[in-house]
């Protein structure tokens, strides 16, 4: 999976913006971890509608032992983004859902985690490298594991990579693109760390703070 350069300053920036289009970098907590395969991605640029749609496959829980199975992995479509994105690559709304049953593992089973988009980036490399990639934070809404022990509770942070294993886009958003049941095709989800709500606020402020004069422009 992918998890790269450290998440900073520059994200509790851009969601002070918005959720706006750009590579986000992102790096996801080792734990918990949820791995999802075989995506469908569809893109329909006459409505600026994205869908990311899989099978929830395995979540490492406490980043110390073996990877747990879902119960009814490659049964159900059970995660889903959708997004509005314009001609731009700029996400105006989005929503996660993640479901699935863990009830041998964990106890647990049903709608797993829900979150709403606060920011939305990408990256598309040469054509025919497979190195394109789509980066989304979510902030938590809900869900049986919107808890301190596994996503965070309600306002927290989450982090999702998705890479769709091969050149789907050319970086560009005025033409439809899809890809299908490519079974390299995987997701990753996990928290991504956040600073300390007092900090937060402050750079939230800070963040407006510069915002406000472009906006007159």
């Amino acid at each position: 999976m992918r998890k790269s350069a450290l998440l900073t300053c520059s994200l509790v920036l851009a969601l002070a913006a918005g959720a706006e289009a750009a590579p986000l970098n992102l790096t996801l907590n080792p734990s918990p971890d949820i791995t999802s395969q075989f995506i469908d991605l569809s893109y329909v640029a006459a409505t600026d509608s994205l869908s990311v749609d899989g099978y929830n496959v395995t979540i490492d829980d406490d980043n110390a032992g073996p990877l747990i199975d879902f119960d009814d992995a490659f049964t159900a479509l059970n995660f889903n983004i959708d997004a509005t994105v314009d001609d731009f690559g700029n996400a105006s709304a989005g929503t996660l859902s993640v479901s699935g049953d863990l009830t041998s593992s964990l106890g647990i089973s049903g709608l797993l985690l829900t979150g709403d988009l606060v920011l939305f980036g990408f990256d598309s490399q040469d054509p025919g490298s497979g190195l394109d990639f789509f980066e989304f934070v979510f902030e938590v809404t809900g869900g049986q594991m919107a808890t301190f022990q596994y996503f965070g509770t309600p306002g927290s942070f989450v982090g999702v990579i998705y890479d769709p294993f091969e050149n789907v886009f050319d970086g560009t958003w005025g033409s439809s693109f899809s890809s299908f049941n490519n079974g390299s095709s995987h997701t990753d989800l996990a928290p991504v760390p956040i600073p300390e709500p007092a900090t937060l606020s402050l750079m939230l402020l800070a963040g407006v703070s510069l915002l406000r004069p472009l906006r007159r422009r």
